[in-house]
Formats: C-alpha cells, structure tokens, sequence
C-alpha cells in the first residue's frame, strides 16, 4: 500500500461530517416530527421477533476534561440522580405503552458523560426495572463506558450481576502532560486494576478508547500509550481522532491549534499506531477500531454484518434503536428523533408527558437509500446500486470528486458502484461527503476536520 503523501492530506483536509447517520443532524427536516409520528414509525419498524437495541445517556461527570465534546453536565452533586432516573424510567415506560408486545433486548449500551458517576445502588435501581420489562436471551449484549478514575469494583459487579460483559474504558493516553492539558484525573495503575478486576469478575470483552491528535501528542507519546495497551492486551481498542470544535466545545478553548498536530503530522499519528496494532496483533476493523482475532466486531467484518450507527460500529442491525436521556438520538428504518439536550428541560418535558423529543427527520426513499450506501461503505468498503437508480440517475458516480478519489487509488468505481482501495478507509469521511449532496449544497455547516 502506497504512503499517503503530504498533497493529498492538505486536499483533503476540511470540514466533513462522521455520518453516523443520514442525513446528518444539521441537515435534519424536523417540521411535523411529533411524538405520535415517531410512535407509529416504532410500531410499523418492530420486527417480528419484537427486538429492539436501547442507549442511555448518563450526561453527569465530576470534572470536565477539556477535549470532550459530549453533551455533559459537570458536577458533584449526587443528588442530582435520583430525579434524573425518575425522568429515564418515566421514558422508558411511555415506549411501553406503545409497542405491542414485550420487546427482546438485542443491545444495550450506557454511555455518557460519565455512566458511573451515578453509584452502582442508582445504576441497578435505573436498570432493573428496564431490564425486568425486556425479554433477554443469550445473545442479549450490554455495555458500559466506564472512567478509570470513577469506576470502582462495586459498579463491575453490580452491572455484571444485572448481565453486563463488556465495557469500554476511557483511556485518552497514559502520559501524565497530555492528561493534565485535558484535565483529566487518571493513572495508569487505575486502568491495569479495574482491567484486572473486570477479567477476574468475568466481563469477555474489554475495550480501550483512545484519541490521536490530542494537545502535546507527538509520535512518542503514541508509542508510550501503545506499549503500556499491548501489555494489558484488551479485546477492542477504539482510537479516535480528535476532534477540535472550540465553537461548540468551549472547554476546548484552553489549548489553542499552535498545541495541536494537524495536517500531514497528525496523519503520522494515525499511520504510526495503525503499523503499531498491527505489530501488536490488532486488526482493523472500519474506520478507527481495532480488535483481537476473537473479538466480535472483527468477526463481523470478516462474516460482512458489521453495523454502523448513532453508538459506533457494531455486530447487531436493529431495525429499532430508542435512545434515552437528554440528547439522546432513537432511530428506525425511516425516522430519526432526538431529546431534549438539557438536562432540566429533558425532565419537565418528561415528567410533563412521557417525551422530550424535541426534533427529528422522516426518510424519503432516496435518503434510505443513500443511507445504505453509506453505511455499507464504512462497515464493508463498497456498495453497489441497482441498475435502475443508475439509469435514473440517482447517483452520479463520474462526479469530478469520485472521479479524482479514483485517480489517487483511493478508490475503484464499477459501472454500478464503488469500492475502496488501498488507503480508502483513512479518507472515508471525505469519499462519502462526495456522495452527500446535501452536504454538497450546503457545505458552511460546521463539521470536525476530517483529518
């Protein structure tokens, strides 16, 4: 595979968006999205076993590490949990009320914020009546995403006696400068002992999330994080590439870019530690993930049923994803709704009927389809259109964009669709904007760099 050369990052390094869905949200038409709309699209999207895949949105975090930009609320008052389940469950039981039978659980995933911020007595009393009102089966997945320094053993075991076996854990990096540039509290002994408690309580999957491109990282720091990673050998890895959206993430303002790799120098992070996991015994899985031979998103890749959506790649494809909490994003085939972004708002709009949904976008078919082009690009480097959208032109695949990701090897483009090619998957985001045509017509909105 030829060396991605420094002209083709400065081409294509600009704002783009992550597609974790299409459209993306800023592109969203949310005129006429009620509550009622969104239900009948739940009853008419529930597949015959009745399974549906659910996140939950923790927002709460102790301290704020300056790289973040989740929706989250900072704070150490505790007592802030009690009435933010109340609001979770009173959610929770309005979509009770409208599927038609007792829905299969296939997935589960609590994210955040900080999940174990809330103490492992309010996690169980949020999750136990979720899950009593849930068929579970043996193929029933639940993860957490867990900070080392927040995470103690009591939460491992609460959440693995309520059916949990994987979780994530927010590594970032293990150097003690870049930590503090991003005020977060951590240490590498913390991550190796709640790694070992977790094995030793029984969880099969452990994930390290990691970041490229964060203040003061230069190549050895990515070299430090990588050795200590390989030797605590964790199932999964995700690295992301940081994001730097100070217009939207404030906290991010306290480094400025002259702190930052960026451009062919950053893309040398991502080069080197791509070499590196290889080394170590990863395989790459998508865009920014990486796992053992035996972990379940490699599997999915090499069987073709790797899944991307609103929680990252996964092996499941729910036709019914309902999100929970504030900010918190549901989907079917053909809707896409999300809550209420603030945490006081979401809970008066719940308490006062069942719902926060404050905003969606109902599918035309051509968005669908578009949306499965997309997908499929990112979970199994190509995608084919029926000869009937190509005489109707629905796609135009000699766009001068393509075309030119042709020409530079990134891509190979059939009569009927494309696949990638050597460095392809480094510049997804970019190939798959070249397909966006919304994003084409309006490209102002403010997007991450895509490199």
């Amino acid at each position: 595979m030829e060396e991605i050369t420094a002209k083709q990052i400065d081409k294509y390094s600009y704002p783009v968006p992550r597609y974790t869905s299409y459209p993306t949200v800023p592109h969203w038409n949310s005129e006429h999205i009620t509550q009622d709309i969104w239900h009948q699209s739940l009853r008419k999207n529930l597949d015959g076993n009745g399974s549906i895949s659910i996140y939950i949105h923790l927002p709460f975090c102790e301290q704020l590490c300056t790289y973040c930009g989740c929706n989250k609320r900072i704070t150490k008052n505790h007592a802030v949990e009690a009435r933010y389940i109340d609001a979770l469950l009173k959610e929770f039981k309005s979509y009770l009320k409208v599927l038609p039978f007792k829905p299969t659980l296939d997935e589960l995933h609590i994210g955040g914020g900080t999940p174990t911020f809330f103490t492992p007595e309010s996690l169980e009393s949020l999750l136990k009546p979720i899950l009593q009102a849930l068929t579970i089966t043996p193929q029933t997945a639940m993860s957490f995403e867990a900070h080392p320094h927040f995470t103690t053993k009591a939460h491992l075991k609460c959440l693995y006696n309520m059916g949990f076996r994987r979780l994530s854990l927010g590594v970032q990096d293990i150097s003690p400068i870049i930590l503090k540039a991003i005020n977060r509290t951590q240490n590498s002994a913390e991550v190796m002992d709640l790694t070992e408690s977790a094995r030793q309580i029984g969880y099969n999957s452990i994930g390290y999330d990691l970041i490229y491109g964060l203040p003061f990282q230069t190549i050895r720091e990515i070299d430090n994080t990588l050795q200590f990673v390989a030797s605590q050998r964790p199932d999964r890895i995700a690295y992301y590439s940081y994001a730097h959206v100070p217009w939207k993430s404030k906290s991010q303002r306290a480094y400025s870019l002259d702190d930052l790799l960026t451009g062919y120098d950053k893309y040398r992070l991502k080069s080197h530690l791509d070499r590196s996991l290889k080394f170590y015994g990863y395989k790459a899985v998508g865009m920014d993930h990486y796992g053992l031979d035996t972990d379940e998103l490699v599997i999915a890749q090499s069987s073709r049923k790797l899944h991307r959506n609103f929680m990252g790649y996964t092996d499941k494809k729910p036709n019914l994803l309902i999100g929970l909490g504030c900010s918190a994003i549901s989907e079917s085939q053909d809707l896409y709704v999300q809550n209420e972004k603030n945490v006081e708002a979401y809970e008066t709009r719940v308490h006062a009927d069942g719902s926060a949904i404050v905003k969606g976008h109902c599918l035309t078919e051509e968005e669908r389809k578009m949306k499965k082009h997309i997908t499929e690009l990112f979970c199994l480097g190509q995608t084919f259109w029926s000869i009937e959208d190509i005489e109707n032109k629905s796609v135009d695949l000699k766009n001068p964009q393509l075309v030119s990701f042709e020409e530079e090897g990134l891509i190979y483009i059939t009569k009927n669709g494309i696949r990638l090619k050597g460095n392809g998957m480094f510049f997804i985001r970019n190939i798959c904007a070249a397909l966006d045509t919304k994003f084409q017509k309006s490209p102002k909105a403010q997007f991450s760099q895509s490199i």
